[in-house]
């Protein structure tokens, strides 16, 4: 689940040994029940983290991340608004 604006935290005990080419982001469902059907990334498949850039946080910094966007389509082509 995203916040506001679409990011999300990823914490970790190990991030030492964490590389964003390991891990994917998946969506679960659209937000819209018109244009329910996945269509990029097509269904079952996730977007790659991209680095975005180091953000100072208290006393340390985070990294910053995105993803791609996803995409979805009508199940029924002729009700496409």
């Amino acid at each position: 689940v995203t916040g506001q604006g679409g990011y999300f935290i990823i914490q970790s005990s190990q991030m030492a040994s964490f590389t964003s080419k390991e891990c994917k982001v998946y969506v679960e469902s659209s937000s819209s029940a018109v244009c329910s059907l996945a269509d990029q990334p097509a269904a079952g498949k996730g977007l790659p983290l991209k680095f975005e850039s180091f953000v100072k946080q208290g006393d340390g910094l985070q990294a910053l991340y995105s993803v791609g966007n996803f995409m979805f389509r009508p199940s029924d082509p002729n009700k496409c608004y």
